[in-house]
C-alpha cells in the first residue's frame, strides 16, 4: 500500500527478438501459421479479412480493424493464445528469461502490461 509500482509495457511482436531458436513469425507471415493451426477459425475467416491479415505490415491493422468492425474476436485469441502456447518454447539464451531473473528481487512492485488487442 503506498509503495510505487513500476510498470513494463509488452506490445505485439515483443517475443519475436527475445530468442534466435524457433521464434513466432512476424506480421503478416503470422497468418498463414495461424490458418493452418486453426482452420475452423482463423482459416475459416472470411477472404476479405484473410487477405487483410496478410496484407504487409497488416497483422496488427487487420486485427484493430476486425474488433473494430463488432466482430467477436475472443475465438481467434484463445487460438492465438494456443498457437504460441503449444508451438514454441522459451530456450534457456531467452531474454524474457533474464530479464525475469534480473528483475526477481523486485517482483512485488512490478506490473507487467500487455497492449496486445485490447
Amino acid at each position: 500500500e503506498g509503495k510505487p509500482m513500476d510498470v513494463i509495457f509488452f506490445g505485439a511482436g515483443a517475443s519475436y527478438g527475445s530468442d534466435t531458436n524457433n521464434v513466432p513469425p512476424l506480421g503478416n507471415a503470422l497468418f498463414a501459421d495461424l490458418a493452418r493451426h486453426d482452420p475452423a477459425g482463423w482459416g475459416a475467416l472470411p477472404k476479405a479479412w484473410q487477405n487483410q491479415f496478410q496484407a504487409p505490415n497488416g497483422f496488427e491493422h487487420a486485427m484493430q480493424a476486425y474488433i473494430a468492425s463488432g466482430q467477436f474476436a475472443a475465438p481467434l485469441q484463445w487460438s492465438m493464445a494456443d498457437y504460441f502456447f503449444c508451438k514454441f518454447q522459451i530456450g534457456a539464451g531467452n531474454l524474457y528469461l533474464k530479464l525475469f531473473s534480473d528483475l526477481k528481487s523486485h517482483i512485488s512492485r512490478l506490473a507487467l502490461v500487455s497492449l496486445n488487442y485490447v
